[in-house]
């Protein structure tokens, strides 16, 4: 994890592995991959999620998007508050690959949309466990990110309150 005043990145590389189902029809190599899954958050409310795939070997180091076969997916997600319970989602993503095929298009996007209905169940009852605390927190290993990502924007809200 890197942190910076206002915000973090949450990265790894997951390297020699077969390419995830969802992603075997878009990559454009045979065989095992090198997969990078790269999250960043900004305040307010930027969520960037960077997704790059390359042949086994290849991933790892600054510039493997520019391997002749890699895949690079990127999607940008914003969050507004609407009041206490709600905010407005925008989202969109771009790739580098296909960009004429409609059906492509259209897969990722349903994709897309399917992963954020899934998601969005599990966010909603986490928003209600927080808002209506009963007991503290258990904060495991791979919640850093999104424990971090919350304290500096506690600090935001309370330095622009103090205004």
């Amino acid at each position: 994890m890197r942190t910076f005043d206002d915000g973090l990145i949450v990265s790894r590389w997951i390297k020699n592995q077969p390419v995830p189902p969802y992603y075997a029809s878009l990559v454009k190599f045979q065989g095992k991959c090198d997969r990078l899954q790269h999250y960043e958050v900004r305040l307010p409310s930027t969520c960037i999620n960077r997704s790059i795939f390359t042949p086994a070997g290849y991933g790892g180091e600054e510039g493997s998007e520019q391997v002749d076969q890699a895949y690079v997916m990127i999607s940008y997600n914003f969050m507004t508050p609407v009041d206490e319970d709600n905010s407005a989602y925008y989202w969109f993503q771009h790739y580098n690959t296909d960009p004429d095929n409609e059906a492509v298009a259209k897969q990722l996007n349903q994709g897309a949309i399917a992963a954020f209905n899934e998601d969005r169940e599990i966010l909603e009852a986490v928003h209600v466990g927080m808002r209506d605390q009963l007991t503290p927190n258990i904060n495991l290993g791979l919640d850093a990110g999104a424990v971090r990502f919350r304290e500096l924007m506690k600090r935001s809200i309370a330095a622009e309150q103090k205004d």
